[in-house]
């Protein structure tokens, strides 16, 4: 066998070696972590008694509001144990909501209502984000929920 062939295999031994590593890594990962992924928040309840809540994504901000509403809420607060449809669309561009811890991301597209249902299980502060990078001050599109008994 030749130098070439030789640090050929070698490279192709070490290739196989990392994506195996990393693979036994992420099934590990995952199984630790399965606990923390949408146990907090019952995701899909029944639809009745829910309270619609509007969610608008815009560069570079969340707005929620109330159908009842007719500006923004400034501060959300949310009862524990009853039921929400989030209501979720776009004026500008793409934007992605994604509620920390819950499990729950709906696309924000332009001229489309995308819908998600909820019930927020434990008092305290539900974290949100956009997670689809949407323009320069698209790190500022984070946000707090709170949750009440």
């Amino acid at each position: 066998m030749n130098d070439k062939l030789k640090y050929e295999a070698i490279f192709i031994g070490v290739v196989f070696v990392m994506l195996a590593g990393l693979a036994v890594y992420n099934i590990v990962y995952v199984t630790q972590h399965q606990d923390a992924i949408a146990q907090n928040e019952n995701i899909a309840p029944s639809v009745s008694n829910t309270t619609i809540l509007n969610v608008t994504g815009e560069q570079w901000a969340w707005r929620f509001q109330l159908p009842n509403m007719s500006t923004p809420a400034p501060t959300v607060y949310l009862i524990a144990g009853h039921t929400y449809t989030l209501r979720v669309v776009s004026i500008d561009v793409i934007h992605d909501l994604y509620i920390v811890g819950t499990g729950i991301q709906v696309y924000a597209v332009p001229g489309q209502v995308n819908e998600v249902t909820f019930t927020p299980v434990h008092p305290g502060t539900l974290y949100f984000e956009c997670v689809e990078y949407c323009g320069y001050l698209h790190y500022e599109m984070r946000g707090t929920l709170t949750v009440v008994a």
